[in-house]
């Protein structure tokens, strides 16, 4: 069991670990890794870290304090009182990704060609720009239309 005093609480997946958890001083996922980031916001305290957790638990939040706040991604805010639980665990569907690059997770923060991170989230940006209208005015439905697409389009 782990406890905060804080101003609030992340709880993140390994995809959302280089948004806000990172901007909040959480590590960075793997985004294979199954597992959840469990992250405090402005610690009252010197020794609160956050917290690597196997995505197979369900985890429970107990609100300790009065009029207590839940947002999800800045969305649907909810109102706790003390004594109420959150619990959170992992959804039986998956979201499939379309991954719009060959270079591994890691490769994104090492770069060999001397490259800025930020030079390389411009190139990726620009892609995924050209694939995503690539896929309104073709009508692209499957992974394998974009593929066919992006051969006959000369797109890496």
């Amino acid at each position: 069991m782990v406890h905060y005093s804080a101003d609030g609480i992340i709880i993140s997946t390994p995809t959302g670990s280089t948004a806000y958890n990172l901007s909040a001083g959480g590590p960075i996922i793997s985004p294979e890794a199954p597992v959840y980031i469990m992250n405090p916001i402005c610690a009252h305290s010197l020794n609160a870290r956050a917290v690597v957790l196997d995505n197979r638990r369900t985890l429970e939040i107990v609100m300790e304090g009065g009029d207590q706040v839940l947002s999800f991604d800045g969305e649907a805010l909810s109102n706790f009182l003390a004594g109420d639980v959150v619990r959170i665990r992992k959804a039986k569907e998956e979201t499939v990704l379309i991954k719009f690059s060959k270079e591994s997770f890691s490769s994104y923060f090492a770069r060999e060609d001397g490259k800025l991170i930020r030079e390389v989230f411009d190139e990726k940006k620009t892609r995924q720009d050209r694939i995503l209208s690539l896929i309104e005015e073709q009508d692209i439905e499957t992974q394998e239309e974009l593929a066919r697409q992006l051969q006959l389009e000369g797109i890496p």
